[in-house]
């Protein structure tokens, strides 16, 4: 069982006890950390790991000093990292962290972890039982998260061992998270083709227009359209001729799997326009 929705905090706040993790493949974290604050502390969590050898992508760890601005210029930030409390030494909560750079997939193989971009931090700690969370979380105690225009704050009120480095790869992800992520991304690109064509939700014909892009979607992925640029162009196409894709000849054409998906994309759109003439 998921965790329950977590409450909105305003933006976070100074405190003792109080951190950022952020990312390095998006912000030179180094150069913003000591262009807006005097004293921080900052610690790459790639560094002594396996993963040294890409350290300018590295995820780091911030502590901010009292006065700094890191925390009152979140908007420098809150797209590209993450607010936590721990009241652990920096030292112990930069190897818990070190910990988590990699998970367990149901197949037993490793995979980057991408838990300090703030999107993937949330849909993480919000699939997560009680006994996951304190498990992940360690020493820390709260996480805040900006996401859906909100910061969202998700609280470890039973922290669980501290990790190392060395115990990289201990979490194992679950196929039910796997299968909740699947769904929530594919009803996120609905929501995007929804958008994508004008539709709004609070038109009357909205649910039929949703219903409709979903029937769509199925006919795409039946003619074997697997990647999602390639669903899209197929909802474009078909918005505009429905049904002239549903006669027989251009059923079979779509269906041949012979041909790659492109070609027979790229084909359906220059003789449905008129380019080129001919079946």
């Amino acid at each position: 069982m998921s965790m329950m929705k977590p409450p909105v905090a305003t933006a976070p706040v100074y405190s003792s006890d109080a951190y950022l993790l952020l990312d390095g493949l998006a912000l030179e974290v180094p150069v913003m950390a000591y262009s807006l604050d005097d004293h921080p502390r900052i610690e790459s969590l790639f560094r002594g790991t396996r993963h040294a050898d890409i350290i300018e992508v590295s995820p780091w760890l911030v502590k901010p000093s009292r006065g700094g601005q890191l925390l009152t210029a979140p908007r420098t930030w809150q797209k590209h990292g993450i607010f936590l409390r721990s009241s652990a030494p920096m030292s112990a909560l930069a190897e818990h962290l070190r910990s988590l750079i990699s998970v367990r997939l149901p197949s037993r193989q490793l995979a980057y972890c991408r838990f300090h971009a703030p999107r993937w931090a949330s849909r993480l700690l919000e699939s997560m039982s009680p006994d996951e969370l304190s498990a992940w979380c360690g020493p820390v105690t709260e996480w805040q998260v900006y996401t859906r225009g909100a910061w969202q704050v998700y609280q470890n009120r039973n922290p669980g061992p501290t990790r190392t480095a060395a115990d990289e790869g201990w979490f194992q992800i679950s196929q039910g998270q796997i299968a909740r992520w699947q769904a929530e991304e594919s009803e996120n690109f609905i929501d995007r083709a929804a958008t994508f064509f004008g539709c709004r939700k609070e038109h009357p014909e909205y649910p039929q227009q949703r219903a409709r892009i979903i029937r769509l979607i199925r006919q795409a992925e039946g003619y074997g359209l697997s990647m999602e640029y390639q669903v899209l162009h197929y909802l474009e196409l078909a918005w505009r001729f429905e049904s002239e894709l549903g006669h027989p000849s251009w059923v079979a054409h779509l269906s041949d799997q012979t041909q790659d998906a492109d070609t027979r994309l790229r084909h359906a759109e220059q003789k449905l326009f008129g380019l080129i003439e001919g079946a």
